[in-house]
Parts: C-alpha cells; structure tokens; sequence
C-alpha cells in the first residue's frame, strides 16, 4: 500500500545500503513516520492531505 501511495503522488522511493540505516538517520525517522501514519490513516488520501495532517 505505502508502495501504491508513493507512485500515486509522483514519489520515487529510495534505499540506503541494506543493513545501514544511520547513513540517513534523518530520512529514515521520517519514512517510518510516514509509513506509519499513512497504513494506519486511511482517510489521507494525498501527499497534501498528509502534510495538512502533520502541521495539525
């Protein structure tokens, strides 16, 4: 699903070397964020939507 959101809204998901996540510890705090809120809220429908939701 997060997949299929991400590709709706035109975002290209990127990878950092498997097994180091502190390559981009900044990034990664927020993808799991974002994975988090957007699996678990499905009335957020966009990437605007989402950001709306965060600034709330």
């Amino acid at each position: 699903m997060f997949s299929m959101v991400c590709e709706s809204n035109g975002i290209v998901i990127s990878h950092s070397k498997k097994g180091n996540p502190l390559d981009n510890a900044v990034i990664e705090s927020f993808n799991s964020i974002l994975k988090k809120e957007t699996l678990n809220n499905n009335d957020i429908t966009s990437l605007k939507e989402y950001i709306q939701h965060r600034r709330t």
